[in-house]
């Protein structure tokens, strides 16, 4: 009996260690956030009875924010992808633009770890260029996610994240539609000016 009751006091102890410590973000801070998905690949495809084809992908975006309460900041976000297909000589390209306000909360765990989870409804811009033509798509993107950052400096983070995003895109002249959902992960960095 003992022997729980010990367990149960250290389990309290670190709790609350990590609350009285933990690193919140204060009010008037301004975060500046810029970071990679994990998506950088490239990918050879061979079907038998098709031509092989390669594709390229690469998305990178930043992130203004402006903690007006502690732990919650409110802002913008742009986003940038290019995915380029090729196949049999033929190259085409699509290349994302979104922009768009972003939420965030942290939630402190210790001195050096936050929890971070952040969400945003933004415009976007997707243009498809095939051999010198293109077609524009405009509509929305939903992006949630959240991951851990860990604090390097009062200033500076390392952010590790994951993300669920979805676009739902019109074609500018027609009423084409293209739902695209992507999973993805990432890495980052924040400095924050106090």
């Amino acid at each position: 009996m003992k022997k729980q009751y010990v367990q149960i006091a250290v389990i309290v102890a670190v709790f609350f260690s990590g609350v009285v410590s933990a690193k919140d973000i204060e009010s008037t801070t301004t975060e500046i956030r810029g970071d990679l998905d994990l998506s950088l690949e490239s990918s050879n495809t061979v079907t038998t009875g098709l031509p092989k084809s390669v594709s390229t992908e690469k998305y990178a975006s930043t992130a203004l924010l402006f903690y007006p309460l502690k732990n919650v900041g409110v802002g913008a976000s742009w986003n940038y992808g290019s995915t380029v297909f090729e196949s049999e000589g033929i190259k085409s390209e699509r290349v994302s633009k979104i922009i768009g306000p972003l939420v965030a909360y942290q939630i402190g765990i210790n001195s050096n770890f936050n929890i971070k989870l952040f969400g945003s409804v933004a415009m976007a811009n997707v243009e498809r260029r095939v051999e010198g033509s293109s077609a524009r798509f405009n509509g929305f993107a939903f992006n949630f996610g959240g991951g851990v950052s860990y604090f390097l400096s009062d200033s500076v983070s390392l952010d590790i994240f994951a993300r669920i995003a979805r676009l739902t895109l019109k074609y500018e002249s027609t009423d084409a539609s293209v739902t695209d959902s992507k999973f993805g992960t990432g890495v980052g960095i924040s400095i924050y000016l106090m």
